[in-house]
């Protein structure tokens, strides 16, 4: 047996238990959030069914892998990881490109 206090946990703990099954995915959502940010437009360039479709995508993705990401102590998480890195893009993505409201949507709709 091996006790460790959980706010001390090596880096080499982390990444034992960090879900290896899912690593692959985080790998390539990684890839295609930090490929995609410097092609987006400024949020106030882009329509509101634009940035809804945006953060549809993003989210589903990033959903589809935390999904089955098995919840770890803060300590345990490996802050260089993929996943953790993608959950930080994540993150920054939908605070950028906020949800827009319901009737600026139909308005595009209506436009169209």
């Amino acid at each position: 047996m091996l006790t460790i206090p959980a706010d001390h946990a090596p880096g080499w703990l982390r990444k034992q238990v960090a879900p290896q099954m899912q690593q692959t995915g985080y790998e390539n959502l990684l890839t295609a959030l930090r490929g995609l940010q410097p092609d987006l437009p400024a949020p106030e360039e882009m329509s509101a069914i634009d940035i809804a479709v945006l953060r549809c995508l993003v989210v589903h993705n990033w959903r589809r892998l935390i999904l089955k990401h098995p919840e770890l102590p803060a300590s345990l998480i490996d802050t260089d990881g993929p996943a953790h890195q993608c959950h930080l893009l994540v993150a920054d993505l939908l605070a950028r490109y906020p949800r827009p409201e319901l009737s600026a949507i139909k308005r595009c709709r209506s436009a169209a």
